[in-house]
């Protein structure tokens, strides 16, 4: 009797942890299939654009190419292809299945005749899907200061090393570092604004 309740607790809690694993597992596995599958999307992506930035490049005037931002656009391009691979990554592994499984669970509440249940569900989704676009809208202008000094700072070392004769001509290498320098504390401080405004 009472060895027998014993083994049969045990039973149980091995075929709880062995449902952990195996669950565990899948979650592993589902993910690098995932990537497998996506990673040829995304990089079709980010190729195409990368070629329609160069395309249109080539097609500006020839003042544009001597003011020289050359650097600070190649730099915001590959920020933009990798951000809207991030974005398709989300929406389409992250925020469709979330939708799909709230969607799912309140028709299983409805059906169940849980109508309350389901009400809770929908109203609990409504205001964190709205907590969140209001906190997301207030840290992107940190986000965006933070992108746009960085991008700043590439630029001007970039620009520095493409004008290396007229830098070193006139003597200007510790004007160009200490600018420089500068550039990246001012990114770097903005940085930090943004990371700060996690915690809010």
């Amino acid at each position: 009797g009472e060895t027998g309740g014993a083994d049969a607790r045990w039973q149980r809690l091995l075929m709880y942890v062995l449902c952990y694993v195996c669950l565990k597992g899948y979650v592993g596995v589902q993910a690098d299939v995932r990537n497998i599958i996506f990673t040829p999307v995304s990089q079709f992506i980010r190729k195409r654009i990368q070629l329609a930035v160069l395309n249109h490049l080539h097609a500006l005037s020839h003042n544009y190419h001597i003011a020289r931002k050359t650097g600070a656009v190649l730099h915001v391009v590959e920020r933009g292809s990798s951000s809207l691979q991030t974005v398709l990554s989300l929406v389409a592994f992250h925020v469709l299945p979330a939708l799909l499984d709230m969607t799912l669970c309140g028709g299983v509440f409805m059906y169940s005749g849980h109508r309350a249940l389901a009400g809770i569900t929908a109203a609990t989704m409504v205001i964190y899907l709205s907590i969140t676009a209001v906190i997301t809208d207030w840290r992107t202008k940190f986000r965006k200061e933070t992108l746009a000094l960085e991008a700043r700072s590439k630029q001007r070392a970039i620009e520095s090393i493409t004008h290396y004769e007229a830098v070193k001509l006139f003597g200007g290498a510790p004007k160009e570092a200490r600018q420089y320098g500068a550039a990246i504390d001012e990114w770097h401080a903005a940085e930090g604004r943004a990371e700060v405004s996690l915690l809010m």
